[in-house]
């Protein structure tokens, strides 16, 4: 459970990659429009700058402007310089969040194909699991079939059976090492509960092998 993707939470992987999709989705458009908006205030300090120059330029002009045309122009001057700056530090502001949206977005496109990849990985598992069992379980059917079919003697049947049942978990036991090769933390807890499932799925056979000592024993 700690080595591999849990059971339980396949739908809680596919749930966060979806959402992990959104948010990124929604990150990319909140960056694109802060984009925009950083093109419309760029456009906004151009023309204020070209107003500011223009306004130099009149007041550069010697002895042909008045006093108050002079104070007027240099009052409009400074409000022009005090709404650039004022442009300026809001540019800076939206580039700062324009960048940390696309860097989430970023982050969240990142989790939402880690997610994606474990749970293509889970999938994989499964889908060998599942065409191990069904060659298994389709061959001792098969197996099974023609034994019960050609075989008339009771006793002789009945221990084909089981051998076809012990050799059956050894087929699944073996299939299990193949499929977790890579994985051998996974491997190693169900290689113990095949084992398990062995001992119950025999556990006639082993009683009937207690019992036989049990009788050939002096004494049990």
């Amino acid at each position: 459970k700690d080595a591999g993707l849990p059971f339980d939470g396949v739908f809680k992987k596919l749930e966060q990659a979806k959402n992990a999709r959104e948010e990124a989705t929604l990150a990319k458009q909140i960056a694109a429009s802060l984009r925009k908006e950083v093109g419309l205030l760029q456009a906004r300090l151009n023309n204020v700058r070209k107003e500011s120059d223009e306004v130099q330029k009149k007041l550069s002009m010697q002895g042909s402007l008045s006093d108050e045309l002079r104070a007027n122009l240099w009052s409009e001057r400074q409000q022009l310089t005090d709404e650039s700056r004022k442009l300026s530090d809001q540019i800076l502001a939206t580039r700062e969040e324009m960048l940390m949206a696309e860097a989430t977005a970023k982050a969240k496109e990142s989790q939402a194909a880690n997610e994606e990849r474990e749970l293509s990985r889970w999938w994989h598992y499964v889908l060998r699991l599942a065409i191990t069992f069904a060659a298994v379980l389709l061959t001792m059917l098969v197996l099974r079939t023609i034994v019960n079919r050609r075989v008339s003697d009771p006793q002789r049947r009945y221990y084909l059976n089981k051998v076809l049942s012990l050799l059956t978990a050894f087929a699944i036991v073996v299939g299990l090492v193949f499929v977790f090769a890579d994985q051998y933390q996974n491997l190693l807890t169900l290689l113990g509960l095949s084992v398990a499932g062995v001992a119950i799925a025999l556990q006639e056979v082993i009683a009937s092998m207690a019992a036989w000592f049990f009788i050939k024993g002096a004494r049990g």
